[in-house]
């Protein structure tokens, strides 16, 4: 036997290269999981900006500017019993 024996248990230079192909894939895959994770993210909370806290901050605006006028008109109030 002169020739070159196949043994299944050696890694051949095929088996190899569909590793590092197989590893390759494994890590783009991953890679963009993670960015449609970000995506999914980004898009939850600018949900949750734009139609929870916004509607929050303008509702304590509104509040903040009815009592101010209140109080305004109180004071507006004061001064003409007075005088």
């Amino acid at each position: 036997m002169w020739g070159r024996v196949f043994d299944p248990f050696r890694p051949s230079k095929l088996g190899s290269a569909l590793r590092v192909m197989k590893t390759l894939l494994s890590n783009a895959a991953a890679l963009w999981n993670l960015i449609l994770l970000l995506a999914a993210i980004g898009v939850l909370v600018w949900f949750f900006y734009w139609f929870g806290l916004r509607r929050i901050i303008r509702a304590r605006r509104i509040a903040s500017s009815r009592d101010r006028r209140m109080l305004r008109e109180a004071a507006e109030r004061e001064v003409n019993r007075e005088g």
